[in-house]
């Protein structure tokens, strides 16, 4: 049986952030459904995101969708940088209600918060 395919690394170049205007960001944006750390995934409405970057997407404890399960992602710098522009189009089917950051400013600074984490 050949490989599942899933969503390829994006052809995308990343800016550099700034971690500490990524936690304005993440707390602005993310902090009312995610934490960095210690929240309990089994009952959490959205996963951890300590340790993100690196991890294979829909792994873990939380109850992730089919879709994002399916991804085939590896969270890279790239990968996030494109999902967090629109996640509902980046993986569809994703559970996750957020419309998405149109800064790319913004969004490499939360990608820097996240690496930094």
């Amino acid at each position: 049986m050949p490989p599942k395919k899933g969503i390829p690394e994006p052809t995308v170049t990343v800016p550099d952030g700034d971690a500490a205007a990524g936690r304005e960001v993440f707390d602005q944006h993310c902090a009312a459904c995610h934490a960095m750390e210690g929240a309990d995934e089994k009952s959490a409405s959205a996963p951890n995101l300590g340790g993100v970057v690196g991890r294979k997407a829909g792994q873990g404890v939380f109850k992730y969708s089919s879709a994002m399960k399916g991804s085939g992602i590896i969270w890279s710098d790239k990968h996030l940088f494109m999902f967090l522009k629109n996640p509902a189009k980046y993986v569809a089917g994703t559970r996750m209600s957020f419309a998405g950051l149109d800064g790319e400013a913004d969004r490499a600074n939360l990608i820097a918060y996240l690496k930094s984490g």
